[in-house]
């Protein structure tokens, strides 16, 4: 199976690449009033509006304001398409089941649900999220 690695606040976390749409430079995102704090805004894209989340409000992490989110992965959530903001894209992992390692519960900071486990390359560990379920509220 193949992921996509990304980066947030200085960590390293990967998603399948099956649910992944496409990759975009951040744009022009278009606030909308009184929605959650994590809702950064809307996008057009090629005439689709899509919703776009700050990962990083989204799981919980420590973030820094003036650390402004450089790149959008759009993910397809129960067949509509949704934008999370990251720091950068870092490659793609290709990474067999028993190669996904479990993360011991006494480190996981935020919902458990969110982990899959852990991947491993030769230069760093990535978390394996799983968004769908948190994702799925806003699409």
């Amino acid at each position: 199976m193949k992921y996509i690695s990304f980066r947030l606040e200085n960590n390293s976390y990967a998603v399948s690449i099956l649910k992944i749409k496409e990759v975009i430079a951040e744009k022009n995102i278009t606030p909308v009033p009184l929605n959650p704090n994590h809702l950064s805004g809307i996008i057009n894209v090629r005439g689709i509006i899509i919703p776009i989340v700050d990962l990083c409000l989204k799981l919980n992490l420590r973030t820094d304001e003036d650390n402004f989110r450089k790149t959008i992965i759009i993910l397809e959530v129960k067949d509509k398409l949704i934008g999370v903001l990251v720091d950068s894209v870092s490659s793609i992992l290709d990474a067999k089941a028993d190669e996904i390692k479990p993360v011991s519960e006494n480190l996981i900071t935020f919902k458990k649900n969110y982990i899959e486990g852990v991947i491993s390359d030769n230069e760093r560990l990535h978390l394996l999220i799983n968004l769908e379920d948190e994702l799925k509220l806003v699409a």
